[in-house]
């Protein structure tokens, strides 16, 4: 079972945004909380549809907490447009989103890719973009449990390996965890493309991490939320993509010509999944980043 079209998917979850960059809306009658982040190119579509979304709320100001995974560029961009429309709104991440989001030149590179990214949106111009490092976020640690309203609890996860900072976020009310880009892309029921771009002995103990929650849904970075078998088989075949192409990766080790043929093969293969999102180039520059740290582990 899988949801990715925007819109309400039960009572007390939505999807806005759109398949490939999803934001999650959790909404009870006391309170809405907002999960990822974003393009700063979505703004005006990600603006109408929370503001359609909650008018049987009151409207927008049922929004209390923005819950941040991580510091990549699709993942937090939109804060640079819509937080100054909702100043009232609680910004939460882990300390190491905190501290990039206070870092010049990792500002300057999501600042980059976003705008690369967005020209297949509805570019912002330069001047409606507020500058990260003076959005407030306030930083929480792993284990910290949120009220979000009427009993509803959102409790912050260490999930490092795609990204140093990657915190996910386990709804037990609703028997939801948010796993951001943890899980890796989503191409299939048993079909899933690693993205370890920081640490790949993290990745994969992040992998148990969800594994352990044994959660009914999974609410992932791109293609919306898994339910049934494919949530219960997702670290299965998420670990047995990750063994493929960590052997791939390993079998090019110490040639040169071949791995760069390797990345642009992965790249031939999957960066359609994502097109929307990555830029072909960084998409390969990402292959390429995956495999050295394959075989730098082997």
């Amino acid at each position: 079972m899988q949801h990715c079209t925007p819109g309400w998917i039960d009572s007390r979850l939505a999807i806005v945004g759109s398949a490939e960059v999803p934001l999650y809306v959790v909404v009870n009658d006391e309170a809405a909380t907002l999960i990822e982040g974003g393009l700063s190119g979505m703004t005006e579509l990600v603006w109408r549809q929370l503001h359609d979304l909650l008018k049987d709320y009151g409207g927008i100001r049922h929004l209390r907490y923005w819950l941040i995974t991580h510091s990549h560029y699709d993942h937090c961009s939109l804060l640079g447009t819509l937080k100054a429309r909702m100043p009232w709104l609680h910004v939460v991440g882990s300390p190491g989103t905190a501290d990039a989001l206070q870092s010049p030149s990792a500002c300057r590179t999501i600042r980059k890719l976003d705008a690369q990214a967005s020209v297949a949106w509805e570019p912002v111009a330069e001047a409606d973009l507020a500058d990260l490092s003076e959005v407030p976020l306030y930083p929480v640690n792993p284990g910290t449990a949120l009220d979000i309203g009427e009993g509803m609890r959102m409790r912050a996860i260490g999930l490092p390996g795609h990204s140093v900072c990657l915190f996910g976020y386990h709804c037990p009310q609703l028997d939801l965890l948010f796993v951001s880009d943890a899980l890796g892309e989503y191409h299939g029921p048993t079909q899933w493309l690693p993205l370890v771009f920081q640490d790949l002995s993290a990745y994969r103990q992040s992998l148990a991490v969800i594994e352990r929650q044994q959660a009914a849904r999974i609410a992932l970075g791109h293609h919306g939320i898994v339910g049934g078998d494919v949530a219960r088989h997702a670290v299965r075949h998420a670990r047995a993509g990750l063994a493929a192409r960590d052997d791939e990766a390993c079998s090019a080790r110490g040639d040169a010509a071949a791995t760069r043929a390797l990345a642009q093969q992965w790249t031939e293969r999957y960066a359609a999944r994502s097109a929307k999102v990555v830029p072909r180039t960084l998409h390969l520059k990402s292959m390429e980043r995956m495999i050295d740290l394959f075989q730098r582990a082997a």
